[in-house]
């Protein structure tokens, strides 16, 4: 049967990434699996997404845009995003009893055993910890099921198609490294910065000695940099303010007096600028040596390759979307109308 309208692509497509997707997707079975009376979000074909699907998925992540303060419309826009998910696991789920590619009992065992091998965990120690996620065991061979059956179509239906040719690599790779310095220093630097000034309603007299103070407990060990970088810098607290390994070429310019003649380990005083109150620590130098192309080709290929299966995926999906009757129930149906409309007005 032909599809409704033509479903939004884009906003809804354009970012998926198919490990994503598959970990999405393979998390809703468990909801039907509840005999839960409750109402229809979507009619996909002949089957249907119930709401407590979309409930299951949608849960965690309502929680901290509540927590956060976000609008109700941008958590049923959520909401509906994670429909979508739902609608394209009963898509694909089509598309595997067709082909007859489902995974097999001994796949989906050897799946298992090398979760748990990865982990470092036996068979029991693996099924108590997905027990102890309030996960049965049966409902997690399912999800495994799941995973397998959607690699095996994406890599028949999608991946297959995928071609990168020579040039694009040489090209990726003139455009990131064709600029690269022949030769000189590179640093390991973390940095703090505590911002101060009109924006931020504190001044510098008031912020810079916050951080003196805080570089006295580092120098005297009392805290790592690392942690007094998480409690107070306003960028890359989650990596303890490591900026990593930066060319001495692309250091900032008021940073370069702070840190010159810094060895391994050492801090730098507290500089103040127009933004703030930074503190700067040497993790290590290095002398700086090209990427060389047969280097850099391997990684470039991959990204190439992932960027064109993305592209060839959302074609693929939006193909079989036409393909398919889709009717969404209730608020759903709304915000499908209304970002349709959004669509066709840019």
């Amino acid at each position: 049967m032909k599809a409704q309208p033509q479903q939004v692509r884009g906003s809804r497509t354009a970012a998926r990434s198919i490990a994503v997707t598959v970990a999405l997707l393979c998390a809703a079975p468990a909801a039907a699996e509840e005999q839960v009376i409750d109402g229809i979000a979507a009619q996909v074909g002949s089957e249907i997404v119930l709401i407590s699907e979309v409930d299951q998925i949608s849960a965690q992540l309502e929680a901290r845009m509540r927590e956060a303060g976000l609008s109700e419309t941008e958590i049923t826009l959520m909401r509906a995003e994670g429909l979508e998910r739902l609608i394209e696991a009963k898509i694909l789920d089509r598309v595997v009893e067709r082909t007859e590619m489902g995974a097999t009992e001994g796949e989906i065992d050897a799946a298992i055993m090398g979760i748990a091998k990865e982990n470092g965990l036996t068979l029991q120690q693996l099924v108590d910890g997905v027990a102890a996620h309030g996960i049965p065991f049966p409902t997690y061979r399912k999800q495994i099921k799941h995973e397998i059956d959607r690699s095996k179509i994406l890599n028949t239906m999608v991946r297959s198609r995928i071609h990168v040719e020579p040039n694009d690599v040489q090209d990726l790779f003139a455009a990131r490294y064709g600029d690269q310095p022949v030769g000189g220093e590179q640093i390991h630097l973390r940095h703090i910065l505590v911002p101060a000034g009109v924006e931020v309603m504190r001044s510098l007299d008031a912020t810079c000695p916050e951080l003196e103070a805080e570089r006295v407990k580092i120098v005297s060990q009392q805290v790592t940099f690392a942690d007094a970088a998480r409690k107070m810098s306003a960028l890359k607290q989650e990596s303890g303010g490591d900026l990593g390994w930066l060319h001495a070429d692309d250091v900032a310019a008021w940073m370069k007096p702070a840190i010159d003649g810094l060895d391994n380990g050492d801090i730098s005083q507290v500089v103040q600028t127009n933004f703030g109150c930074n503190l700067m620590m040497v993790i290590a130098r290095r002398g700086f040596t090209p990427v060389r192309f047969d280097q850099a080709a391997p990684e470039l290929y991959k990204e190439i390759f992932d960027q064109k299966t993305e592209e060839e995926y959302v074609r693929w999906i939006d193909k079989l979307r036409d393909q398919t009757y889709i009717q969404r129930k209730g608020v759903y149906a709304e915000v499908d109308r209304l970002l349709r409309q959004q669509a066709v007005g840019r």
